[in-house]
């Protein structure tokens, strides 16, 4: 992704969708300057009328945030919030975790606030599949540019996350 308005979109498939179960979502990625804010990663289809989730930048703000939704009439949020400014052209590695009943984001490891309870809510739309670089519609295009990017339908333990970090972060400039 190079930071034009880049859209990836991955078929849905039932390992994409673990439901209420435990899931990490992860990747590299360099903000470009200002006005570069929008969708990263989720399965925000849009409308957004199912459960689901979404790392996403705030315009106004530059701080990164992360929604949970649940299907009750549209995109109601359950959890919003983390919010996390990240310093332009800087390279940064992104997590977000559920384990049991609680989602953490974690920013170049560091775990950004307080996990955030969720309870037995699935937030996943098994329709829809995963969006990168953009809304599900193609709209809400970030203009970031996106490295490697990891789901996994189990929560990472904090040294698998460490592993990963230190395996990969040569190649986006020793990460943050």
């Amino acid at each position: 992704f190079d930071g034009t308005d880049d859209l990836l979109s991955v078929a849905s498939h039932n390992s994409l969708a673990p439901g209420a179960a435990d899931w990490t979502v992860a990747l590299w990625f360099r903000r470009n300057g200002n006005g570069d804010g929008r969708d990263l990663i989720g399965n925000r289809a849009a409308p957004a009328t199912a459960s689901g989730w979404l790392l996403s930048f705030n315009l106004y703000s530059d701080q990164l945030h992360t929604y949970i939704g649940s299907v009750a009439g549209g995109w109601d949020i359950i959890a919003g919030g983390f919010a996390q400014v990240i310093a332009d052209l800087t390279w940064t590695f992104l997590e977000m975790k559920r384990l049991g009943a609680t989602i953490t984001l974690y920013v170049n490891l560091a775990a950004n606030a307080s996990p955030v309870t969720v309870g037995t809510t699935a937030i996943d739309d098994p329709s829809g599949g995963i969006f990168i670089g953009a809304c599900g519609d193609g709209t809400r295009a970030t203009k970031s540019h996106i490295g490697e990017v990891y789901q996994w339908n189990r929560a990472l333990t904090a040294q698998e996350s460490l592993n990963l970090y230190n395996e990969t972060k040569g190649r986006y400039g020793g990460g943050a």
